[in-house]
């Protein structure tokens, strides 16, 4: 008798949808046409800082990161605390959703959503793009409160990091968080079981055979497992296949074969696909089995809910040798992002955070979209659950995309405080186009790294705002001089919020040429606002471009002197000889404007104004100049007086002298209320009264009598609070120097004590006796505070060697100093303060160096009015003496100006400055 086989296939609902190729973009005119890419990148242009980036291949769309949303956490739930930092005015989920609807992503099409890390600025509108759109996986690395160690940073990360889990569940997306090289796609488990049943009617001998094997065979992979199964004491073989993957690549349901062998003699039949009967080989009669209770069987394919196995990987993208390029300090006090708080609410527990001991996470990080784009997940795993970050940035995953020969790397918000960008580099090594990370602050796109890239483009999720200009370590390269190194070697730089409201999204093409619809001769001016210095670039196609004259471009006014950096501190006249002042950001200043000392104003337009000015009730005067004048002036034969803040003084004495309602000075004033005697002066009111033991207000100034009525002079002290009234009785306000020491009075004439801020700037005075400090440093509470020669707090500068933020405290252990920067083939010296000279001279070790507008070190032959000098090729000034330059010898003086049309030492040179032998 031949051995019998039976084949019986298991399936739970498998089907397949073949979509077209979506071509369609919400461009309109600026749609990208490339018939021959099938791969693209789209980069939303939403107005802020904040980043959404849509995948697009063959039809197949996917996303990482979509933006911030207008929903945010109010307090009303104790897990979410409405924490101070939380976004709570802005929002893109529509334009997003729009954007998507028009280019043609459905439920059918959307592959995945990336979540690089849990900030609503990128992974805000998850939740509204996965109830729209369906993805088939979401991936978002596991997040707890609990894995931060700066409870200032916790800002709405668990809201909405739970939302767009709580988005996956609801609409059966499958959820990654783990990552293991050659893992699954779909981490979904399932286990395949059933029951054989013995059927002996024909009583042979109701025998049973020992073992049936049982074959499970996979048809994806065509791996089979044998299971032998033997009958239980009710006679019947149970068998059950676990951990099985559920889906395949399309999450289309896996139909697993089940294949029964059994000993000679006997046979199976299917009872209803994955149960069985067994019997003798020949059988009379046709089997009658007892079924299973309905409900009751556990037969089929089921999920498989066993404890998951979530042990994801690391790729390592961390590095303690890190160029000193691209040190970074965590513990920047100058860093915006790195808030600190000393009451800020704890950590909380969100509702997935038990979600990997009840499904699996695991997928693998490589995987492509539309068969033709292959996506590498990067900085996965780590030890951030172990050991809490300062902030989610510091897990953020990056994404590799590739797709016909061209690769993009998309950021998210990585930084190298780890150095984990320095990693990435040696991982990396070329990308066509760069996503730079973290909107360009501090912390992130460090100078190695980015120039290690070689990308041809950059891409920069933001208005520019953001790019950092500081360095706090020796070496260390800011954001803004790799980006203006990036530039001048011909590297472009579209930051996505500059296209705003021009085109929808940075549509890119992968291909041999990159095309895309970026539009043609923009021109931008970046602002580093968010940091100090701030600077202003002038870009046009992405480069910083030298350019001379005004432009207002995207909110800026600024003036350029033949350089992409606006200059600075400057007055600028128009060709109708009409004076603007731009400050030290490099933007056009309107109001009241100190310079050099001397205050002047310019008019809303900008406009520097002259003559008479009234503000705010009060007259001012402006010389030709637009200098502001103060004290006694003769302005058209007639005599004014203007107090310290260049108001005109009214109805008041000033420096003895009465000033009348109009300004004018009246001589032989004389009020005859007053009156004196041997004790002193005291006022008679017109009704024969006079003040006393109270304050009284006189030809527009303030006296005060005492309890006889006497006027009193010099210190007062009424209760706590202290006065000084000048040798004519009149109450001082303001800044005054008294007995050489310098005091402040409020308007109402008291004396003032410790911080006080005067326009803008902080100044102390002694607890006490209110006598301001002054120049040097001093411990105020705790902390050390630098004051100059005015007693105005340094704040966010260097003293000498050492630092003090924006607080003015003195920050210990930073150090800074100065060094030669090298930009392709040119160089540039960096102050220790991070500033550089422009147009002029430096002394740098002794050695004479001249940059030009932009701060270039220049060489060679420099004319600088009718004089010549000459560089060498390390820009050092050729000094006194003889000098070979190419065949001709020259003299130049100590100062290191040539010498011309003269004789030196007998030798004459001539007019182009070169010896002339023999003459």
């Amino acid at each position: 008798m031949n051995k019998f086989f039976k084949k019986i296939g298991i399936s739970v609902l498998a089907f397949s949808v073949v979509l077209p190729s979506v071509t369609f973009s919400p461009l309109s005119s600026d749609t990208v046409q490339a018939a021959s890419s099938n791969a693209r990148i789209h980069y939303l242009t939403l107005p802020s800082n904040t980043e959404a980036i849509v995948l697009e291949c063959n039809g197949k769309f996917g996303m990482v990161d979509s933006g911030e949303d207008t929903d945010y956490p109010t307090g009303s739930d104790p897990r979410y605390p409405k924490r101070p930092g939380v976004v709570t005015n802005e929002g893109y989920e529509a334009e997003v959703i729009d954007y998507l609807h028009n280019l043609g992503v459905t439920q059918e099409n959307f592959e995945f959503y990336i979540g690089t890390h849990p900030h609503s600025d990128h992974i805000g509108t998850a939740d509204e793009m996965i109830e729209e759109f369906h993805p088939k996986r979401v991936y978002i690395q596991e997040y707890k409160d609990s894995y931060i160690s700066n409870p200032a940073a916790l800002w709405d990360n668990l809201y909405v990091y739970d939302q767009m889990l709580q988005a996956a569940s609801d609409t059966g997306a499958t959820i990654i968080q783990n990552f293991v090289p050659g893992a699954p796609l779909y981490p979904e488990k399932v286990s395949v079981q059933g029951t054989i049943t013995w059927d002996d009617q024909d009583n042979q001998d109701n025998i049973r055979p020992e073992q049936i094997q049982v074959i499970l065979t996979n048809p994806l992979t065509q791996e089979r497992t044998e299971q032998n199964v033997q009958p239980d004491a009710s006679g019947k073989w149970h068998y059950q296949f676990t951990q099985l993957q559920k889906y395949d690549d399309n999450k289309s349901d896996i139909a697993y074969q089940i294949e029964l062998k059994t000993p000679e003699g006997y046979t199976v039949t299917s009872e209803n696909g994955w149960d069985f009967i067994c019997s003798h080989e020949v059988t009379t009669t046709d089997p009658t089995v007892t079924p299973a209770p309905e409900g009751e069987s556990q037969s089929g394919v089921q999920d498989d809910h066993s404890t998951p196995d979530n042990t994801g990987t690391s790729d390592q993208m961390k590095t303690s040798s890190i160029p000193a390029t691209d040190r970074v300090n965590p513990d920047n006090e100058l860093d915006p992002t790195m808030v600190r708080s000393s009451d800020a609410a704890p950590a909380q527990t969100g509702a997935f955070d038990a979600l990997s001991q009840t499904q699996s996470t695991v997928s693998t990080p490589t995987f492509t979209l539309g068969e033709d784009m292959t996506i590498e997940i990067m900085n996965y795993g780590g030890n951030y659950k172990d050991n809490p970050k300062p902030d989610a940035n510091y897990f953020s995953l990056g994404v590799k995309v590739t797709a016909n020969g061209k690769t993009a790397f998309l950021s998210g918000d990585i930084n190298n405080y780890e150095g984990t960008e320095t990693k990435l580099a040696q991982q990396l090594g070329h990308v066509d186009i760069l996503t730079l990370g973290h909107h360009g602050y501090y912390g992130s796109n460090t100078n190695s790294y980015v120039k290690s890239l070689t990308p041809k483009m950059m891409i920069l999720a933001g208005n520019y705002k953001a790019v950092s200009t500081e360095t706090l370590s020796s070496g260390e390269v800011s954001t803004l001089d790799t980006l203006m190194e990036m530039g001048n070697s011909g590297v472009p730089l579209y930051p996505t919020a500059w296209y705003n409201g021009k085109i929808a999204a940075i549509v890119i093409n992968f291909d041999s040429g990159l095309t895309n619809n970026i539009p043609q001769n923009s021109s931008f001016i970046g602002g580093t606002d968010q940091y100090s210095p701030v600077e202003h670039v002038y870009y046009k196609n992405g480069l910083p471009t030298p350019y001379s004259g005004v432009l207002s471009l995207n909110g800026y006014t600024c003036y350029f002197d033949s350089s992409a950096y606006a200059a600075q501190n400057v007055w600028y006249k128009d060709t109708n000889g009409d004076y603007y002042y731009f400050g030290s950001d490099g933007t056009k200043l309107t109001g009241w404007i100190a310079h050099d000392g001397i205050w002047y104003y310019t008019n809303s337009s900008g406009v520097m104004q002259t003559g008479w000015l009234h503000l705010d009730n009060s007259w001012y005067y402006l010389d030709t100049s637009g200098a502001m004048v103060t004290g006694s002036q003769t302005i058209e034969g007639k005599s004014y007086y203007f107090a310290s803040n260049g108001a005109m003084v009214t109805s008041a004495w000033a420096e003895g002298k009465y000033y009348g309602p109009d300004g004018v000075w009246i001589p032989h004033y004389k009020n005859e209320h007053w009156k004196q005697n041997s004790h002193g002066w005291w006022y008679q009111r017109p009704d024969g009264s006079y003040p006393s033991s109270q304050w009284e207000l006189i030809d527009g100034a303030w006296y005060y009598f005492d309890g006889s009525g006497y006027m009193v002079t010099g210190w007062l002290r009424l209760g706590d609070t202290w006065y000084y009234l000048d040798k004519n009785g009149i109450m001082l306000t303001g800044s005054q120097k008294i007995d050489g020491t310098w005091y402040y009075f409020d308007g109402s004439g008291k004396m003032l004590t410790e911080w006080v801020n005067l326009g803008g700037t902080w100044y102390y005075y002694t607890p006490g006796n209110g006598g301001m400090y002054g120049e040097g440093w001093h411990w105020i509470n705790g902390k050390c505070y630098y004051m100059n020669s005015s007693g105005a707090m340094a704040a966010n500068t260097w003293i000498g060697n050492d630092y003090v933020d924006s607080s003015g405290a003195w920050v210990p252990g930073y150090t800074r100093t100065a060094s030669w920067m090298r930009s392709g083939d040119r160089w540039w010296y960096r102050h220790g303060d991070g500033s550089y000279t422009r147009s002029g001279w430096e002394l740098i070790n002794g050695t004479w160096y001249h940059f030009d507008a932009a701060g270039w070190m220049q060489t060679g032959w420099l004319l600088l009015g009718n004089t010549w000098y000459y560089l060498d090729s390390s820009g050092a000034m050729y000094g006194q003496g003889w000098h070979w330059i190419n065949g001709k010898c020259y003299y130049m003086y100590a100062s290191g100006a040539m010498a011309a049309n003269t004789r030196i030492e007998g030798y004459y040179v001539d007019n182009s400055g070169a010896w002339i032998p023999g003459r």
